[in-house]
């Protein structure tokens, strides 16, 4: 079997998952929220991305595999990052640690299946990116060999659209919102017990997500785009994570550890990411700007 093969039978498959979804609503049956509009979200992902890529009159069979490739790096690195990133107080006590003997053992050292539990466990959107600028890497490596930054800049466009579902997923789960306020849109999580408002910091991150799209859309229809590789990239790290980091002062903290910090581990993980799309952005205005210069030069 193809990869494109695998590819589409993966999509039908989400597809069918949806369907099934709404199916159980209607019927009153319960269903996950968060893993339906995982779903939606990449599904309708790589139809945004295989627009991007159908601008530039790219080989069918690559969309195929950038998604194929990033869907498995997104899950793959958003559960293993949950586990290092929020969960990392597992590993050891810190107050009774000696000769680096711990006074327990990581639960997922002892049972690593717990690894593949989501349903009691949880999913991080910084670990999603890393899977997926793993995999993109791996993929660019191995067979597409257009230039990992290329392939980012047209994949972005697909991933402000699943973040936007994912994040409504949150707000659907009342999960991941935001410290009291007394705004007049603030939402009241009545499922978890709340009598008073609260930032609904999910509608905004999903609202960002899908801003940042429609400026890289626009820019994406440009004739001159081509000549700023990783501009688009960049704007995305610039327009998801700069705005995380803001946001996440008004968020409460996703676990106790946190308040012990004076940056939470939403905000720590963010600021390698804005740092990386200022340098992508600089880079892609100045060979712009050299190569520019140089074909003046030499006419």
């Amino acid at each position: 079997m193809s990869t494109a093969d695998i590819v589409s039978f993966f999509a039908y498959s989400i597809l069918a998952a949806v369907i099934i979804g709404w199916f159980l609503l209607r019927n009153e049956v319960e269903i996950r929220w968060y893993g339906l509009l995982w779903a939606i979200g990449l599904f309708l992902g790589m139809l945004v991305m295989q627009r991007a890529l159908k601008i530039e009159q790219c080989p069918p069979e690559w969309s195929d595999q950038i998604f194929f490739y990033a869907a498995i790096g997104c899950i793959i690195g958003a559960r293993l990052g949950h586990c290092w990133f929020y969960e990392w107080h597992l590993n050891i006590n810190h107050e009774t640690m000696l000769g680096f003997t711990p006074q327990y053992i990581n639960p997922y050292i002892t049972h690593p299946l717990r690894l593949l539990d989501i349903q009691e466990g949880g999913l991080s959107s910084h670990g999603g990116a890393f899977g997926i600028i793993t995999s993109i890497w791996i993929l660019n490596k191995r067979t597409i060999k257009r230039g990992f930054i290329w392939i980012m800049d047209k994949l972005v466009l697909g991933i402000c659209v699943t973040g936007a579902c994912i994040r409504f997923g949150n707000f659907m789960n009342s999960e991941i919102y935001g410290n009291p306020t007394d705004l007049p849109w603030g939402v009241v999580f009545k499922h978890n017990g709340d009598t008073w408002a609260s930032h609904p910091t999910q509608i905004y991150e999903m609202l960002y997500c899908l801003i940042t799209l429609a400026i890289l859309w626009t820019l994406m229809r440009t004739k001159q785009i081509y000549k700023y590789v990783g501009l688009i990239f960049g704007i995305f790290l610039e327009g998801i994570f700069l705005t995380r980091f803001i946001i996440e002062f008004i968020k409460l903290d996703q676990e106790a550890f946190e308040s012990n910090f004076a940056l939470n581990m939403g905000q720590l993980l963010s600021i390698p990411f804005i740092i990386w799309g200022i340098w992508l952005i600089y880079r892609a205005l100045n060979n712009a700007k050299n190569s520019e210069q140089q074909l003046n030069s030499a006419t």
